[in-house]
């Protein structure tokens, strides 16, 4: 188990070295990743309420350790209504404090998703212990041969993710094309892996319904659109409103 670093020479920029989770729901994981070097943000688990399937998306809570207003707070927010590519947190917080791969017990958010009802999902401050990390060559295996509890917790996410695909596409959603363009300009087209389907299913649906949440409480929120340019002066009065 990876020990959380000492923060303490931090706390000055408006780092929160001892974090309260005791009153956090608590929740069990996986995360997967595809690039080793990155920080690991968002995990998923699924677990029986009642007899019936629910899967759990956690996200790391950025907020719970950050003061606000702080010399961190502000990095974060020119970063963020930037279109700034790289880590929003400097490496000791994004790939240190804030990522969910090792064991250490992190505050996260948590949307719980009933199988059988996407629109009954709740939101809820949690803590989250992560059980597994795993590659994405190590996905695939599991999903086609690991008969232990996680084997089985894979195949259903990858079949809810279908499920939610499908859905969409029904819905009249685009289809995700990944394309290869050689440099003799032919195209070719990317099967994608199974992953890439859980990963990017889960975080459609963890977004649609985070910003539901912020549209029926009034709660104003950043719209991050990377093909918009306007002045930074523009996007300062687009927060304030």
């Amino acid at each position: 188990m990876n020990e959380v670093p000492d923060l303490s020479h931090l706390e000055s920029d408006g780092v929160i070295s001892e974090i309260d989770i005791s009153k956090r729901m608590p929740v069990t994981g996986i995360t997967l990743e595809n690039l080793p070097s990155r920080s690991i943000n968002s995990a998923f688990g699924i677990r029986d309420e009642g007899g019936k399937k629910v899967l759990d998306i956690s996200f790391t809570d950025l907020a719970s350790g950050i003061s606000i207003a702080s010399a961190f707070d502000n990095l974060a927010l020119q970063r963020e209504i930037s279109g700034f590519q790289g880590p929003i947190f400097p490496a000791i917080l994004s790939k240190q404090v804030f990522t969910l791969k090792d064991a250490v017990d992190k505050p996260t958010i948590t949307i719980s998703v009933p199988f059988e009802n996407t629109r009954s999902s709740i939101i809820n401050p949690s803590v989250l212990t992560a059980t597994d990390s795993l590659s994405y060559d190590q996905t695939e295996f599991s999903i086609e041969h690991d008969m232990s509890e996680n084997g089985y917790m894979l195949r259903d996410c990858l079949s809810f993710a279908k499920r939610l695909r499908q859905e969409r596409l029904d819905g009249g959603a685009i289809p995700n094309l990944d394309l290869e363009i050689s440099f003799n300009n032919s195209i070719s087209f990317e099967t994608q892996r199974d992953p890439d389907i859980m990963l990017e299913e889960f975080m459609v649906l963890a977004n649609t319904i985070a910003a539901k949440y912020f549209i029926d409480n009034k709660i104003p929120g950043i719209y991050r659109n990377q093909l918009l340019r306007i002045s930074q002066e523009e996007k300062f009065n687009l927060i304030e409103e």
